[in-house]
C-alpha cells in the first residue's frame, strides 16, 4: 500500500485563474517557442541563437551571447492574434487595479549591469515601458520610463544569492503620477520603491506607445533599446556568466493587495511545483 501526499491546490489542478494571467515555463518547453501554460497569451518565440546555447544543462533558459544586441531573448510572433494580451495582465496606466510579477532566476555570479528578466514596452524616446531585472550587484530591480525622456531610471533592492535558484517578485500599482512597486527576494522584502513618469523629464505614456504593433511590446530577457527596433539592452545574462531562468508570470489583480501578494509569495516558495494552481486559487 502507498500513500500518495497532495497539496492543498489539488481541487485546483487544471483551473485556469479568473483573473488576466500568463504562465511561461521555460524549464518545460520543447524545441525554442514557449507557450502561455494558460492559454490566454501567445506563444514566444527565440529571436536568435540556436537551441545547444539556449538550453543549459539545469533545464533551465539561458541567453546564447553575453554582451551584443542580437542577444537571444523570447517575444510574442508578429502575427500572433494574441501577442498584446501580456499588456491586459501588466497594465500599469489603469489607476485603481494592480499586478503581480514572479520569476525563478539562477544567478552563477553577480553581474555588473541590470539584467531584464521581463519588459513591457521600449527604451527609446518615442516609447514608454517597465521592466522587471536583477540589478546592478544583483537583487530585486525595477525600471520605469515614459516618453520623450532621455533615460528611464532603475529601482534596486538587495543582493542575490549566487549559484542559487530565487524567487523575486514584484507587486505592482499604477498611479496618476506613475508605478509604485513592493518586491520580495524569496521571502524577504524589500524597499518600496515609488516611480514617476516626470522623474527625468518625460511624460506619462500612452497605451499605443507599448503596444507590439511596431515591435515595442513584450519582451522576456531583454529590453528594447532606443527606437531601433533591432536594437534590445539590459539582456539577461549581459554583465555575468549564469543567469538563468525557469518560470516567469504576472496576474492582474483587481485592486491593490501587498498583502496578497505577502501570501503569493509564501506559497509559490512552498509549491513551486504547482504555480497555475496557486494562481487559480486567487
Amino acid at each position: 500500500m502507498s500513500i500518495v501526499i497532495d497539496t492543498p491546490y489539488r481541487s485546483l489542478r487544471g483551473r485556469k485563474p479568473s483573473r488576466p494571467a500568463f504562465l511561461y515555463r521555460f524549464h518545460e518547453a520543447s524545441g525554442l517557442a514557449v507557450p502561455d501554460a494558460f492559454g490566454n497569451g501567445p506563444a514566444l518565440a527565440l529571436t536568435s541563437g540556436t537551441e545547444g546555447t539556449i538550453w543549459t544543462p539545469r533545464a533551465r533558459w539561458n541567453p546564447p551571447d553575453n554582451n551584443t544586441s542580437a542577444s537571444g531573448h523570447f517575444k510574442p510572433g508578429a502575427a500572433d492574434p494574441l501577442r498584446n494580451y501580456p499588456h491586459q495582465v501588466l497594465d500599469f496606466l489603469t489607476v485603481g487595479e494592480a499586478f503581480v510579477g514572479f520569476a525563478w532566476l539562477w544567478r552563477d555570479s553577480a553581474t555588473s549591469s541590470y539584467e531584464a528578466i521581463m519588459s513591457l514596452g521600449r527604451d527609446g524616446s518615442s516609447y514608454g515601458g517597465i521592466s522587471f531585472r536583477q540589478g546592478t550587484g544583483g537583487g530585486s530591480s525595477f525600471w520605469i520610463r515614459g516618453v520623450g525622456a532621455n533615460n528611464g531610471v532603475n529601482f534596486a533592492g538587495d543582493s542575490l544569492t549566487n549559484n542559487a535558484e530565487t524567487l523575486l517578485v514584484w507587486h505592482c500599482t499604477p498611479t496618476a503620477a506613475g508605478v509604485t512597486v513592493n518586491s520580495w527576494v524569496n521571502n524577504v522584502v524589500q524597499t518600496e520603491w515609488v516611480g514617476s513618469w516626470t522623474s527625468t523629464g518625460n511624460t506619462r505614456p500612452s497605451a499605443m506607445s507599448v503596444y507590439d504593433a511596431d515591435g515595442a511590446g513584450f519582451q522576456i530577457g531583454a529590453l528594447g533599446s532606443s527606437n531601433t527596433l533591432a536594437n534590445y539592452d539590459s539582456r539577461l545574462n549581459r554583465g555575468t556568466a549564469g543567469s538563468a531562468i525557469h518560470t516567469v508570470g504576472a496576474v492582474r489583480l483587481t485592486a491593490p493587495n501587498v498583502g496578497l501578494a505577502q501570501d503569493l509569495v509564501n506559497e509559490l516558495l512552498a509549491y513551486k511545483r504547482h504555480v497555475g494552481e496557486v494562481l487559480a486559487g486567487i
